[in-house]
């Protein structure tokens, strides 16, 4: 007989709390964040596919100028959020120190979810918006600590934060605001691909500089494109457009795929070849397309975030 989803749910986050129970008893030193990735990107996965989602966790996540979130989530092929893990006896309610200091980073990132096992918090822009505290410690009880009630209530935490769809703004400020955390992070990932002189992106900045500001350093060049990108998608988004990507020009376009401003590979001749400004044109926003860990095909990077943030109207 096939169990109910709520049942489903209570006995994913049982596992979750006996895998932690059997790990915080061990007597082998080891550190204390690190023994909550396994079971919360496990737990994860398993709420999501009880809502039709195929969640897959990525740890150790990168956000040039912010930091390193301990997981960021991809969902159904798209970056979706971050979580950040604290040992279980760190309070992510009353953050000090370091920990306060790096969330002051870590609050820009548009939707975020801080847990230390116990308690679990999700932020939007910043701001807190649900908090689930489950009913008892899970390191010390494992499945004990847990009551239907509380996997009722981090299923719809979790639904929330994995189905994230931004409000839509109803103001120029309210779209501004909106925008302004994901251009931070585009400018800081052009910022770090203007590091290798061969990229697109700084063949792109030389002409930048050539034709439109001469005395533009890297770091204007990174503030302008970013801005650019953004509102140009945004247009584009609101003018109807669903497939938000670009085909490079020249003469060899047919023979290399697409590069869609998600973020997938394209190829690209040498700088000096026929078309290069266009190929440059259209792989700008290649150079963009690392995700969690490194470079990722299918998109899952600070642009890929954008893409599924910006609204289709303002009201």
């Amino acid at each position: 007989m096939p169990i109910s989803g709520n049942e489903a749910q209570l006995n994913a986050l049982k596992t979750f709390a006996n895998a932690l129970k059997s790990s915080y008893g061990s007597q082998v030193a080891a550190q204390q964040e690190d023994q909550l990735k396994g079971p919360t990107g496990n737990l994860l996965s398993a709420f999501g596919s009880e809502f039709a989602f195929n969640v897959i966790p990525r740890f150790e996540a990168p956000v040039p100028g912010v930091g390193r979130p301990d997981i960021a989530l991809d969902v159904g092929g798209a970056l979706c959020g971050y979580v950040e893990l604290k040992a279980p006896q760190v309070s992510v309610r009353n953050l000090k120190g370091h920990d306060r200091e790096q969330f002051n980073k870590f609050k820009t990132l548009p939707n975020l979810v801080y847990t230390n096992g116990n308690e679990w918090i999700l932020y939007r822009d910043g701001e807190r918006k649900q908090t689930v505290r489950l009913s008892g410690d899970v390191t010390d009880e494992g499945a004990g600590a847990v009551e239907e009630r509380d996997a009722e209530r981090l299923s719809a935490m979790l639904r929330d934060f994995l189905d994230w769809d931004p409000i839509v703004p109803s103001s120029p400020k309210a779209l501004a605001e909106l925008l302004a955390p994901l251009c931070h992070l585009l400018r800081e990932d052009v910022t770090e691909a203007l590091g290798n002189p061969e990229s697109a992106i700084s063949q792109l900045a030389g002409e930048w500089r050539e034709y439109l500001f001469p005395e533009a350093d890297n770091r204007r060049f990174a503030d302008a494109y970013a801005q650019t990108l953004t509102y140009a998608l945004l247009l584009a988004r609101m003018e109807g457009e669903e497939d938000l990507s670009v085909s490079a020009g020249g003469p060899d376009a047919t023979e290399r795929p697409r590069a869609t401003l998600a973020g997938s590979h394209a190829a690209r001749g040498p700088a000096g070849a026929d078309g290069a400004r266009n190929r440059r044109r259209a792989s700008g926003a290649d150079d963009l397309r690392r995700g969690p860990g490194g470079p990722d095909p299918q998109g899952r990077g600070p642009l890929a975030l954008l893409l599924r943030r910006l609204p289709r109207r303002i009201r």
